[in-house]
């Protein structure tokens, strides 16, 4: 795994978890009877097997799905962790830009305007920052997903 996997897959934890938060909520809606119109468990098509046991299926699946909430919200925190630790080991400028895009899941035009970049000379940098996260192996990881050793691979 390299540190920009890293970066990319903290930066998509706010989605997947909202996603998994929506799921959820439709099988509690559906357990408790507070939905006006509840999704067919079959996609739609009726008549085929038993429905009350597709339901009970469907609505008995939430505690799956908390687990893997309860699971990424987890790996998301120790994903902070890391992509801290990571920006850390780049050059200032290039810290400042990851930290703002990936982790702040700032705007190109906020994090020039902030930065005082133009546009032009902040997507240069950002793709410099990128393409040397893109060479940082990460071999080992403590228990809190910081990496104990990270390797520049100046083969890529």
């Amino acid at each position: 795994m390299t540190a920009l996997d890293v970066f990319r897959r903290y930066a998509a934890a706010d989605k997947e978890i909202e996603q998994l938060e929506e799921q959820i909520e439709r099988r509690e809606a559906l357990a408790t009877g507070s939905t006006a119109r509840p999704l067919s468990p079959d996609s739609g098509s009726r008549g085929s097997g038993d429905a009350s046991m597709r339901l009970l299926d469907y609505v008995a699946n939430k505690e799956e799905l908390q687990a893997k909430l309860d699971a990424r919200r987890q790996l998301k925190e120790a994903d902070r962790a890391c992509c801290i630790y990571l920006a850390e080991t780049l050059l200032p400028q290039l810290a400042g830009i990851m930290i703002r895009v990936y982790i702040e899941g700032k705007g190109l035009k906020q994090t020039g305007a902030e930065l005082g970049y133009s546009a032009s000379q902040l997507k240069r940098l950002k793709r410099q920052a990128e393409t040397l996260c893109q060479s940082i192996e990460i071999t080992y990881w403590d228990g809190n997903h910081v990496p104990l050793t990270a390797i520049r691979n100046a083969n890529k």
